[in-house]
């Protein structure tokens, strides 16, 4: 089930599921999950209602797919539901997996509240959950509040990826906050842990900034650049009041694509 449910083929997922003579938790949660990772959420929820009418115990696996179905739809109450059972049954206390799927429900349902809650009270804090608190306040546009958090983070000794970089350097640049941002592409200089996705966030944000040679110098030190890279400098140089060079960039452009596609045919 779960094999041909990776491969897409929830037909025959579902046909081997609905002849099984004896389903248990690990074919349940397989069928859920199934449904989850193929973006047939409304599926995934039926198939746990079934699932409970069956008298078959749920695992905590099986909770965060149905958890994250919820986040998918949006549908906070059924979420809830699903967290009031955690609790009252203490099914995820080992491995902790229902930590980051609750924060992303509730963070997705606009209920940063309690979304911080179920933060605090996540006893193995990775840089997921981490991402998904910075990434929502930020969404929110309580950016301080995210720059909080990304420095809390920090001292608590957990690495940010680059997932986490970007959001808070793009955060940076929402407010003006170049000196935080100059200190993290500072740090990522001496680390060499860099990205194309956290490159371009930092071009936006000294573009924002209206730091426009820190942006050029970014801009220069990508070595893959992709159409969003030369998006990104082109727009800060027009939010600046550069058109004549956000012109000469975007020519730059385009011959830099032709000649790339004279080397590729020759």
């Amino acid at each position: 089930v779960a094999m041909y449910g990776k491969c897409g083929d929830m037909c025959s997922s579902e046909g081997l599921f609905t002849q099984a003579a004896f389903k248990n938790t690990s074919l349940w949660t397989a069928m859920i999950s199934c449904y989850h990772q193929n973006g047939c959420y409304h599926e995934a929820l039926r198939t746990f209602v079934e699932m409970q009418g069956s008298n078959v115990e749920p695992n905590a696996v099986t909770l965060m797919s149905t958890v994250c179905s919820c986040s998918r739809l949006g549908r906070l109450k059924e979420g809830k539901s699903i967290h009031g059972f955690v609790i009252r049954t203490a099914v995820d206390t080992e491995n902790d997996l229902m930590g980051p799927a609750l924060i992303d429900l509730y963070a997705n349902c606009g209920k940063l509240k309690e979304c911080h809650k179920v933060f605090e009270v996540t006893q193995d804090r990775r840089v997921v959950s981490w991402n998904l608190l910075i990434s929502n306040y930020a969404r929110e546009g309580m950016t301080i509040e995210a720059i909080k958090l990304f420095k809390q983070m920090l001292v608590e000794g957990i690495q940010p990826d680059s997932f986490t970089l970007s959001t808070v350097i793009s955060a940076c640049g929402d407010i003006g906050f170049s000196l935080l941002g100059c200190q993290i592409h500072g740090s990522i200089l001496k680390t060499g842990f860099s990205s194309e996705f956290v490159q371009n966030s930092l071009i936006d944000m000294y573009g924002k900034c209206g730091l426009l040679g820190s942006a050029h110098m970014t801009f220069d030190d990508t070595k893959q650049r992709g159409v969003v890279t030369w998006n990104t400098l082109i727009t800060g140089l027009l939010q600046n009041g550069k058109s004549e060079e956000a012109m000469a960039l975007f020519r730059d452009r385009k011959s830099t694509r032709l000649n790339s596609s004279h080397k590729r045919s020759s």
